[in-house]
């Protein structure tokens, strides 16, 4: 019983013996990430800020180039105008920090199951925008909330397939990238089929 109680213990000792240890790379290398996502962070936050910054300023040229046109124009469709040409301008020149995330988040695939999920989703909204836009184009269909939003909806279709087609660029899992394709080649869809209808002469 005595030796087996030794044999026992030795073997215990052996094992505690043969244990990894920490290293002290491990360690520097677990120091070193939180510097590392620190800078990702920065690097996409001000690549934000600066396609706002051109966005602005693209807005502001707009107003320039205007400064001499007819004023009695409607403030409005001006104000409209305007945003538009912001949003555009935005995310064109917002793209290059979009790829920079995208590419970060490429070891998260909880980010990318998420983003499958709300592309099919803002897909469904776009469809949805495409049925009720010949109420909104029509002049004997009374308008409806919806078929009023259609219109905003369609507008951010260019937008978003070239941000869907740029994740699914992106994406490390090959269901997500379908499902990411499939819903930027859904909002192309939708916006030629908007043009249609808008080209269309109503009736």
């Amino acid at each position: 019983m005595n030796d087996l109680r030794d044999r026992g213990r030795r073997s215990l000792r052996a094992g505690a013996q043969t244990l990894p240890a920490p290293t002290a790379g491990s360690e520097s290398a677990r120091r070193s990430e939180a510097p590392c996502r620190w800078t990702q962070i920065l690097l996409v936050t001000g690549g934000y800020a600066a396609a706002l910054v051109v966005a602005a300023a693209a807005v502001a040229a707009r107003w320039l180039l205007q400064a001499d046109a007819d004023s009695g124009g409607a403030a409005g469709m001006a104000a409209f105008g305007d945003a538009l040409w912001f949003l555009i301008v935005f995310a064109g020149a917002a793209m290059p920090a979009t790829g920079a995330a995208l590419f970060f988040l490429r070891t998260r695939p909880v980010f990318w199951r998420i983003a499958s999920l709300i592309a099919l989703a803002t897909g469904a909204t776009g469809i949805a925008a495409l049925v009720a836009l010949p109420a909104a184009h029509s002049a004997t269909l009374p308008p409806a909330a919806c078929s009023l939003l259609a219109p905003l909806r369609l507008l951010l279709a260019p937008g978003l397939a070239l941000a869907l087609s740029l994740a699914a660029f992106f994406s490390p899992l090959r269901g997500c990238r379908r499902i990411l394709l499939g819903c930027a080649a859904c909002e192309v869809i939708v916006l030629v089929g908007a043009l249609l209808i808008w080209l269309r002469p109503s009736a």
